[in-house]
């Protein structure tokens, strides 16, 4: 992408099972199966955007950022946190 352009949507997707694999910008939040995200955003890209995960009772949280940008889904890969059992 070049330039600035403005996120329509924007949010963190998460859940305590991995969803692995590469998520192109056909797929939607629904399609990528995370069960939780954060609130959704709006703003221009680049951009710094700020949320927090609630800790949720499991070894680790996966997750991914993902943006809404001229209708095209963008995804990152996922990552994972340890939080250990509460």
């Amino acid at each position: 992408m070049e330039g600035n352009k403005t996120a329509s949507a924007t949010a963190l997707y998460y859940d305590t099972r991995s969803r692995p694999g590469v998520l192109d910008p056909t797929t939607t939040p629904e399609e990528a199966g995370y069960a939780l995200h954060t609130s959704r955003q709006q703003g221009v890209i680049p951009g710094m955007f700020h949320e927090t995960i609630p800790t949720q009772p499991a070894d680790y949280i996966f997750f991914r950022a993902h943006v809404l940008i001229e209708g095209k889904n963008y995804w990152t890969s996922e990552y994972r946190i340890a939080v250990g059992k509460l």
